[in-house]
């Protein structure tokens, strides 16, 4: 195995009829299913479960699968070939690939796409498919919920056209999050997994304790760069208490593999993450980044309405610290932007730092923050510092709070339980939250899935209070989406000014980028590993 760019690789690997069969076990604390609301493909926000039924549920486009060395890239899956959009990019139309059979033995048709989307607007809701004409009214008014004029399947062509209100240069990424064929004889109370496309089906669910995929007896390859075959007959999740516990079990030869970087108990991880290291180096295996932790400061109330004080916490906060709060580096690297190292639109930059100039973060610049204090006259100014306890992210608030204390404010850590009331006080910027911690994962390979939630005009972020509306950088942002379609290196390259923009502003201090790490067992062989997703479960060998 040779490593590039964050990402493990197989090289001189071919795979014979030898690979093939025997059963994948994998010790986690958190089994698909157990953090969201179930394992329907339609309402499923969260990497763990997302990345399971990956290989039960293929749409018309999906990431690519076959490797790790691309996983960014889009791919049709379900349907003949990506389409370019017509009427202004306002029309997609895609062909069905003939023959797709559920894991029932049922044949796919253009319509199981129609009722597909219907269920992705009304179950993960109308942000993401907003653009198609109707969505909007069937979110607001699921019972008379129209799409015809937005989704038009014809089963005895194949195709499926989808028209949008507005050109929208990633509603390919969109659609590959959640639009999955739902057959017309399923229903809602069904007491089974909805069937799928995909080499897996799954065979065994009971939330929180059980999940295991087995062969779909259904499955044909007809895609290796969406959905290749797998070569594990079974792949099953077993339940243990913590990362302690997934350890002890491929110790044991119970387990294949073991989640060391699991959303919340990052002491834990730390600890597990440097033992296993020391005693059994090979097997761990670190993944590409993954998402960013930050402490935000809300752009719109004192002190943080003036930039100045912003950059100042900037350039005192010492990174290096938040990396050891996020479990070390082996799970994570020093950041001071928001879209991660090898993400679409990335370019290093750093000026929160000693010696800038290179892009990297070299350590805390304390005179400059003290100095852009005293510049901003808010010296001595209240703070307050929430915490919601119990969240997912590493426990920041506290060290900020000694960090602002140090700079000359008066300061105050208010600890909230995480509620749906306080979750809705932490993310109004003008509800007065002035600063917290907070992570943001990606919804697809695109820089807008970073801006458009967290920092477009209105002030208003889905899940933090950073107050941040540039009506400039908004423009920019425009500019860079556009350029997507057209001209994808220009694309990049403005969606990097823009973070440069964001990160100038200071609506955050961007701490950390986190990294997944695994243990394996010495019985598994063609380990790959993808960026953000983890490992490709399906294509490893069990000897």
């Amino acid at each position: 195995m040779t490593r590039s760019d964050g990402i493990w690789v197989s090289v001189a690997a071919t795979a014979t009829a030898e690979h093939h069969g025997g059963t994948l076990t994998i010790a986690a604390a958190d089994l698909p299913g157990a953090r969201s609301s179930g394992i329907d493909p339609a309402d499923v926000y969260e990497v763990t479960t997302g990345w399971a039924n990956r290989l039960v549920y293929e749409g018309l486009v999906s990431l690519r699968y076959a490797d790790g060395q691309d996983v960014q890239a889009l791919v049709p899956s379900l349907a003949t070939r990506l389409p370019l959009p017509s009427d202004g990019g306002r029309t997609y139309t895609f062909e069905l690939r003939r023959g797709m059979r559920y894991s029932t033995g049922a044949e796919v048709v253009a319509s199981d796409i129609f009722r597909g989307v219907r269920r992705a607007i009304l179950h993960a809701g109308g942000a993401l498919y907003q653009g198609i004409v109707g969505a909007q009214p069937c979110t607001d008014d699921p019972d008379h919920c129209d799409l015809s004029e937005g989704v038009q399947p014809d089963d005895a062509t194949g195709r499926v056209s989808f028209h949008l209100t507005e050109p929208d240069p990633d509603f390919l990424y969109r659609l590959a999050l959640f639009v999955f064929p739902t057959p017309a004889d399923y229903t809602e109370e069904s007491s089974v997994p909805m069937p799928g496309v995909g080499p897996y089906q799954i065979s065994a669910y009971q939330s929180g304790l059980e999940y295991t995929l087995s062969r779909n007896p259904y499955f044909t390859p007809w895609s290796v760069a969406a959905a290749p075959p797998g070569y594990p007959d079974v792949i099953t999740w077993l339940k243990v208490p913590d990362v302690r516990a997934a350890v002890a079990a491929v110790d044991a030869g119970q387990a294949d593999l073991a989640e060391l970087t699991p959303l919340g108990n990052r002491s834990q991880t730390r600890e597990v993450v440097d033992d296993v290291s020391i005693r059994q180096p090979t097997g761990i295996r670190r993944g590409g980044p993954t998402g960013t932790f930050f402490l935000f400061v809300n752009s719109s109330v004192p002190p943080f309405d003036n930039v100045l004080a912003r950059r100042a916490v900037n350039f005192a906060v010492d990174r290096n610290k938040l990396v050891e709060l996020a479990g070390g580096p082996l799970t994570a690297d020093p950041s001071c932007q928001v879209i991660p190292p090898g993400f679409p639109g990335y370019h290093s930059y750093c000026p929160y730092t000693v010696n800038p100039g290179d892009g990297a973060y070299h350590g805390p610049d304390l005179a400059t923050a003290r100095r852009l204090v005293a510049e901003s006259l808010t010296a001595g100014a209240s703070v307050t510092v929430t915490d919601l306890v119990g969240d997912l992210n590493p426990p920041f608030d506290d060290y900020v709070a000694q960090v602002l204390t140090d700079l000359g404010y008066d300061v105050t850590i208010e600890r909230l339980p995480r509620t749906g009331t306080n979750q809705k006080h932490f993310d109004d910027p003008a509800g007065g939250v002035q600063v917290g911690s907070g992570g943001w994962l990606p919804d697809y390979p695109r820089p807008s899935t970073y801006y458009d939630p967290l920092f477009r005009c209105p002030a208003k972020s889905q899940e933090y209070a950073f107050g941040y509306c540039d009506p400039e950088t908004d423009r920019a942002a425009d500019a860079a989406l556009a350029l997507q379609a057209t001209d994808p290196g220009r694309a990049n390259r403005a969606w990097a000014a823009v973070q440069q923009r964001v990160v100038d502003g200071a609506p955050a201090v961007f701490g950390v980028t986190t990294r997944d790490v695994w243990y394996t067992s010495a019985r598994i062989g063609n380990y790959q590993q993808a960026e953000i997703y983890g490992p490709l479960f399906s294509q490893i060998w069990i000897r």
